[in-house]
C-alpha cells in the first residue's frame, strides 16, 4: 500500500491523523450544545463498534467454540444453530411459542452461570469479612496495626449493614450506628465516583494530547 502515496496528496497515515482529529471535535462538540454533526459522527462510530463485534463473534466464539468442536467429533453442536434459529419464531403469531422454548433455556443458562459467578465472586468476600480483631500469625511489627485495621473494618462493616435495617424503626446507637453507615457509603460511592471521573479524565486527557501532539504538530 505505500505506492499509493505516490498519488495521494496525502499520505495514508496523515489522512488517518486528520480523520481522527475530525472525528474527535465533532463528538466533543456535544459540550457546546446538541448538533448534527455530533449525531452522524455518534451513529457512524456505533456502527463501526456494531460491525466491528461481527468479527469476534464470528472469529472468538463462532469459530473457536462451534465449528471447531464439530471438525473434532463433537456432532452434537450441529444442533445449536437450528436451535438458534427458532428464536425468529418469536415474529410468528401462529408458531410465537416456539421462541419462547430458546428463550427459556436462555434465561435458565444464564440464571445459573449467574448464581454460580455470584458464588465465586460474593461467597470469598463474605468469608474475608470474618476478620478477628487481633489477627494471629503475625509478628510483633505488624499486629498493630492489622489489629487497628480489622477493627476499622469491622466498625465500617457493621455501620453499613445497620443502615440496611428497615423492619423497625431506629432509635438510640442503632440510628447512630446507622448514620455513621451513611457516612461510610457515602465516602465509598465518592471514592468510586471520583476514580470513574479520573478514568474519564484519562480518556480526555489522551484525545488532547492527540489533538495538540498528532493532529497540529503535523499540519
Amino acid at each position: 500500500m505505500e505506492w499509493l502515496n505516490d498519488f495521494l496528496p496525502l499520505s495514508l497515515e496523515r489522512m488517518g491523523i486528520w480523520i481522527g482529529a475530525i472525528c474527535t471535535v465533532a463528538l466533543y462538540s456535544i459540550l457546546y450544545r446538541e448538533n448534527p454533526a455530533y449525531r452522524l459522527f455518534e451513529h457512524l462510530f456505533i456502527g463501526l463498534a456494531a460491525g466491528y463485534s461481527l468479527g469476534p463473534l464470528v472469529g472468538d466464539i463462532l469459530y473457536k467454540y462451534w465449528y471447531l468442536p464439530l471438525t473434532e467429533g463433537a456432532w452434537w453442536w450441529a444442533f445449536a444453530v437450528p436451535f438458534g434459529m427458532w428464536l425468529y419464531f418469536i415474529y410468528s403469531e401462529k408458531y410465537g411459542w416456539v421462541s419462547r422454548i430458546v428463550i427459556g433455556v436462555l434465561i435458565g443458562a444464564s440464571a445459573g452461570l449467574f448464581f454460580q459467578q455470584f458464588c465465586s465472586l460474593y461467597v470469598p468476600q463474605i468469608y474475608a469479612s470474618f476478620k478477628p480483631i487481633i489477627p494471629t500469625g503475625a509478628n510483633e511489627g505488624l499486629l498493630a496495626s492489622n489489629a487497628i485495621n480489622n477493627f476499622i473494618f469491622i466498625v465500617v462493616l457493621l455501620s453499613v449493614l445497620t443502615y440496611f435495617l428497615f423492619s423497625f424503626e431506629q432509635r438510640g446507637p442503632v440510628k447512630r450506628t446507622a448514620v455513621l453507615g451513611r457516612w461510610m457509603l457515602m465516602i465509598a460511592l465518592g471514592a468510586i465516583f471520583g476514580n470513574t471521573l479520573m478514568a474519564r479524565m484519562a480518556l480526555l486527557v489522551g484525545r488532547v494530547y492527540y489533538l495538540l501532539h498528532d493532529w497540529l504538530m503535523q499540519i
